[in-house]
């Protein structure tokens, strides 16, 4: 199978920045794998840059913490059939809104999810 080819690129762009500017573009290059030239041109020609490493990893944190607090509501669930927990005194409204609670703290860390995913 032959390989694709590129157009040869042949114009050089020269851009004047200030040295923060220089360094942060050339650590962002350095985060996606990028050569400066490559990273330069992908911005440039809004060309859609990957996620950075730093929202792949809260991303991941949230489903962690999501999948915590689907276990923590089981188990509190699971807790309300013991007899002892009967007896505890804890009415109906406490206990809905409790389970009232889990769900919204749920709900907020699937919309962040979500928000980090449209990135």
């Amino acid at each position: 199978m032959p390989r694709k080819r590129f157009p040869k690129r042949v114009r050089t762009i020269k851009a004047h920045v200030t040295e923060e500017e220089f360094a942060r573009l050339k650590y962002d290059a350095g985060r996606f794998n990028f050569t400066m030239s490559d990273y330069v041109r992908r911005v440039m020609m809004e060309f859609k840059i990957p996620q950075s490493v730093v929202d792949a990893e809260a991303r991941l944190e949230f489903l962690r913490i999501n999948a915590d607090l689907a276990r923590l509501g089981n188990l509190f669930k699971m807790a309300l059939n013991e007899d002892s927990f009967r007896g505890s005194g804890v009415g109906p409204d406490q206990i809905q809104k409790l389970i009232k609670e889990f769900e919204g703290a749920r709900q907020f860390l699937l919309d962040q999810i979500r928000a980090l995913s449209k990135r």
